[in-house]
């Protein structure tokens, strides 16, 4: 269902329940089908709303608050392709399976 068809019914069941009806959400700016209102946490990228599929790119296409989350396997903030969305950077992740290992990560010294 497209955001205007989720207004109407919106609308529709306002009016059928005698309710006065409040002014509509705010619009889609970028025509992806989701405004600010319903969730959409980027309502200037077509590329980004809620359920969008999260591709490596340094955004949060899935409006989850997690960045590249699908890229990020060890949990540390860091994706495979970095924040500049590109695969093979030196801001990559280059040990996805350990969560302390990420570009600038504090080192850990040990006595051998």
């Amino acid at each position: 269902m497209t955001s205007w068809q989720r207004a109407l019914t919106w609308l529709s069941l306002v009016h059928l329940a005698g309710c006065p009806a409040p002014a509509p959400p705010a619009g889609d700016a970028d025509g992806d089908g989701w405004s600010e209102v319903e969730g959409d946490c980027d309502d200037l990228d077509r590329e980004v709303y809620p359920g969008a599929t999260d591709v490596c790119d340094g955004k949060d296409n899935d409006c989850n608050d997690l960045i590249d989350d699908p890229y990020d396997e060890d949990g540390d903030g860091v994706s495979t392709c970095g924040a500049d969305g590109v695969f093979g950077t030196p801001d990559d992740d280059c040990d996805d399976a350990n969560p302390s290992t990420y570009p600038n990560a504090e080192e850990d010294y040990y006595d051998v």
